[in-house]
Formats: structure tokens, sequence, C-alpha cells
């Protein structure tokens, strides 16, 4: 990994690029199946929530990695369908139609997980890193770029929610200062780990 790595807040341009990176690093995730087209418009509409943030790890023009994160998942759920809905459902409907129950279980994600008590309602949605990148530390730092733009706005935590098959994923952000809360079933069969930070 070149040295010169920044790690900056993501421009609309760069919402493609969390968006390619998502979909080649967490392919087996629902939100890949729905299509480029359809993370491109959710990764749009996080850089210019201002509640979320979108940040980027980039050396030079290239893009290296990304992390996501928002104030309060089920709320931002809510302003992308309002805002965004039917252009993302015409980008992501063949994945859609292929997988309608999911897509529901991802609509009722964000305010049944709120509901947890003692869980924190934002949340790290996604981390991704190019492969050519990892292995050095930049996975890490932009948790921690996320940890500290979430300081920077009073929240009082996050939770990150990781397949339970996923041990790499879930030592990185043990690591971070993350600890392990409770599992969950985001997707009927598939059960995931939800660490909560700090």
């Amino acid at each position: 990994m070149p040295r010169d790595v920044v790690l900056t807040e993501a421009t609309l341009p760069e919402a493609a690029d969390a968006a390619r990176l998502h979909r080649a690093q967490l392919p087996g995730s629902f939100l890949a199946s729905l299509g480029p087209g359809f993370l491109r418009v959710l990764y749009r509409r996080l850089v210019v929530d201002g509640a979320s943030t979108v940040l980027v790890a980039r050396a030079g023009d290239e893009v290296l990695g990304f992390v996501a994160g928002t104030e309060d998942t089920g709320r931002f759920m809510r302003r992308f369908v309002r805002r965004d809905g039917p252009r993302a459902a015409v980008a992501g409907a063949a994945g859609l139609l292929r997988h309608p129950v999911a897509a529901v279980e991802t609509l009722r994600y964000g305010p049944a997980s709120a509901d947890v008590d003692g869980l924190p309602v934002a949340e790290l949605l996604a981390l991704a890193v190019d492969p050519a990148a990892r292995r050095q530390g930049l996975g890490l730092r932009l948790i921690r770029a996320l940890q500290d733009d979430v300081r920077a706005r009073d929240v009082p935590g996050m939770r990150v929610t990781v397949a339970s098959e996923n041990a790499g994923a879930i030592v990185a952000y043990e690591r971070a200062g993350f600890r392990r809360a409770t599992r969950t079933e985001v997707h009927r069969g598939r059960t995931s780990e939800v660490l909560v930070w700090p």
C-alpha cells in the first residue's frame, strides 16, 4: 500500500467508488445482490445525508477503501426510501424481484434493531478495503476515523452487524474497541453478531 494514503470525507463522485468496492468486496451481502446501480444510489444518499458519513481512503486518484455510518439506521432508511425509493427500486429491480423477502427484512432491520435495549441506534453500515491494500492497517484506520466522526457529532456510541462466520471482520472491530453484545438474524437463517462501541 502506498504511504501517501489519506482519509477524507467522500464526495459525490466517490460514491461510485464506494459502490464498486461494496459490490466487489462484500459480494455475499444482500445489498450487493441489488447491483451496482442500486449501490450507487445508496452511497450517493449516504454522502449527502447530514446525519451520515462516508469516509474514503485514497492514494492519488485511487480509492482503496471506505467506511460508511449513520446516526440512526431506521431514520436513514426512511429518508432513503422517501427520497430515493423509485430510483433505487428501478436500479435494483432484478435483485429485488429475485429476493423480495430479503428486501423486506432489510427495510425492517433498522427500526427493529433500535428496539433492542442497550443497543446504540448509530451504526457502522459498511467497510471495504481493496485486496491490494489489505493487511496494512487501513481497515482499522477507517474504523477509527468513523469513531472520531461519531465522537465529534456527540453520538454516544454505535453498533455494527457482522455475519457470524466472518471471523476476520469481528476481530478487526474488536481491535477497534467494539465488543460483542448480542446475535440477530437480519435475514432468516443467517446469524449475525452485533458488536457495540464504546
